[in-house]
Protein backbone atom coordinates (compact mmCIF):
# COMPACT_ATOMS: atom_id res chain seq x y z
CA UNK A 1 0.00 0.00 0.00
CA UNK A 2 1.21 3.11 -1.11
CA UNK A 3 1.88 6.25 1.21
CA UNK A 4 -0.87 9.22 1.24
CA UNK A 5 1.67 11.79 1.85
CA UNK A 6 5.31 12.30 1.08
CA UNK A 7 7.43 10.49 3.49
CA UNK A 8 10.34 12.06 4.26
CA UNK A 9 13.43 9.58 4.58
CA UNK A 10 15.81 12.00 6.50
CA UNK A 11 14.83 14.76 8.17
CA UNK A 12 18.12 16.18 9.35
CA UNK A 13 17.27 18.51 6.02
CA UNK A 14 14.53 20.18 7.96
CA UNK A 15 15.97 20.79 11.35
CA UNK A 16 16.33 24.06 12.50
CA UNK A 17 18.85 26.19 11.65
CA UNK A 18 21.33 27.01 15.15
CA UNK A 19 23.32 29.69 13.07
CA UNK A 20 23.86 33.42 14.85
CA UNK A 21 25.29 35.80 12.68
CA UNK A 22 26.66 39.01 14.31
CA UNK A 23 26.45 42.38 12.01
CA UNK A 24 27.06 45.80 12.63
CA UNK A 25 23.93 48.67 11.39
CA UNK A 26 25.63 51.46 10.28
CA UNK A 27 24.58 54.67 8.25
CA UNK A 28 25.94 55.12 4.66
CA UNK A 29 26.75 58.17 3.00
CA UNK A 30 23.66 58.23 1.37
CA UNK A 31 21.77 58.33 4.70
CA UNK A 32 20.16 54.66 5.07
CA UNK A 33 20.96 52.38 7.48
CA UNK A 34 22.81 49.12 6.18
CA UNK A 35 23.73 45.63 7.89
CA UNK A 36 27.38 44.93 7.64
CA UNK A 37 29.65 42.88 8.85
CA UNK A 38 31.85 44.02 11.68
CA UNK A 39 35.46 43.88 11.49
CA UNK A 40 37.83 41.57 13.68
CA UNK A 41 41.33 42.16 14.48
CA UNK A 42 44.34 39.45 15.04
CA UNK A 43 43.13 38.66 18.33
CA UNK A 44 39.61 37.62 16.97
CA UNK A 45 38.01 40.80 18.70
CA UNK A 46 36.08 43.13 17.55
CA UNK A 47 37.38 46.33 16.50
CA UNK A 48 34.92 48.87 18.24
CA UNK A 49 32.49 50.06 15.71
CA UNK A 50 33.89 49.23 12.32
CA UNK A 51 32.28 47.80 9.75
CA UNK A 52 33.55 46.00 6.35
CA UNK A 53 31.81 48.49 3.53
CA UNK A 54 33.15 47.28 0.04
CA UNK A 55 35.91 45.05 0.97
CA UNK A 56 37.34 47.57 3.15
CA UNK A 57 37.56 48.72 7.11
CA UNK A 58 35.88 51.93 7.71
CA UNK A 59 34.91 53.72 11.23
CA UNK A 60 31.03 54.16 12.04
CA UNK A 61 30.38 56.08 15.49
CA UNK A 62 26.86 55.83 14.54
CA UNK A 63 26.73 52.34 14.55
CA UNK A 64 24.95 49.48 16.67
CA UNK A 65 25.75 45.35 16.81
CA UNK A 66 22.83 43.54 15.92
CA UNK A 67 22.40 39.52 15.94
CA UNK A 68 21.22 37.66 13.00
CA UNK A 69 19.22 34.42 13.49
CA UNK A 70 15.97 32.74 12.37
CA UNK A 71 13.02 32.02 15.67
CA UNK A 72 9.77 30.31 14.40
CA UNK A 73 10.68 30.48 10.98
CA UNK A 74 11.48 33.96 10.93
CA UNK A 75 14.37 35.76 10.41
CA UNK A 76 14.98 38.04 13.58
CA UNK A 77 17.80 40.98 14.06
CA UNK A 78 18.20 41.44 17.80
CA UNK A 79 20.08 44.48 18.82
CA UNK A 80 22.93 43.74 21.46
CA UNK A 81 24.11 47.69 21.88
CA UNK A 82 27.54 49.37 21.25
CA UNK A 83 30.08 47.87 22.73
CA UNK A 84 31.71 45.10 20.69
CA UNK A 85 32.47 42.94 24.27
CA UNK A 86 28.83 42.66 25.10
CA UNK A 87 28.01 41.80 21.41
CA UNK A 88 30.64 38.66 21.38
CA UNK A 89 28.84 37.60 24.95
CA UNK A 90 25.79 37.77 23.51
CA UNK A 91 26.69 36.19 20.21
CA UNK A 92 27.72 33.77 22.40
CA UNK A 93 24.79 33.33 24.70
CA UNK A 94 22.75 33.27 21.62
CA UNK A 95 24.46 30.39 20.36
CA UNK A 96 24.33 28.12 23.10
CA UNK A 97 20.37 28.72 23.28
CA UNK A 98 20.02 28.33 19.19
CA UNK A 99 21.96 25.22 19.58
CA UNK A 100 19.99 24.16 22.82
CA UNK A 101 16.49 24.41 21.22
CA UNK A 102 17.97 22.70 17.59
CA UNK A 103 18.38 19.49 20.31
CA UNK A 104 14.82 19.61 21.54
CA UNK A 105 15.26 21.48 24.37
CA UNK A 106 12.13 24.00 25.58
CA UNK A 107 13.14 27.15 25.89
CA UNK A 108 10.71 30.24 27.16
CA UNK A 109 12.18 33.51 25.88
CA UNK A 110 11.63 36.23 28.19
CA UNK A 111 8.80 38.61 26.72
CA UNK A 112 11.09 42.05 26.23
CA UNK A 113 9.24 45.58 27.20
CA UNK A 114 8.31 47.49 24.26
CA UNK A 115 10.03 50.84 24.28
CA UNK A 116 7.06 52.68 23.18
CA UNK A 117 4.53 50.94 25.32
CA UNK A 118 1.57 53.12 26.11
CA UNK A 119 -0.16 53.20 29.19
CA UNK A 120 -3.24 55.12 30.83
CA UNK A 121 -2.81 58.56 31.76
CA UNK A 122 -4.30 57.51 35.37
CA UNK A 123 -2.37 55.01 36.01
CA UNK A 124 0.79 56.75 35.31
CA UNK A 125 -0.23 59.64 37.81
CA UNK A 126 -1.41 57.40 40.50
CA UNK A 127 2.25 55.35 40.40
CA UNK A 128 4.25 59.14 40.36
CA UNK A 129 1.78 60.32 42.90
CA UNK A 130 2.57 57.03 45.04
CA UNK A 131 6.46 57.57 44.42
CA UNK A 132 6.68 60.92 45.38
CA UNK A 133 4.86 60.43 48.21
CA UNK A 134 6.86 57.49 49.45
CA UNK A 135 9.87 59.83 49.35
CA UNK A 136 9.15 62.63 50.66
CA UNK A 137 9.70 66.21 49.86
CA UNK A 138 13.29 66.85 48.87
Amino acid sequence: MKALWPVFPCEEKYRMSTSVSLYIRIRTAEGCYRYKKPVYASNHRLKPLCALVDGKEQRHPEGSYHLRYVRNDKRDWEPVGAEPAQALADLSKRQKIQAAIAAGANFVEPEKPKPNAQRPLASAVTEYLGTSRSTGPL
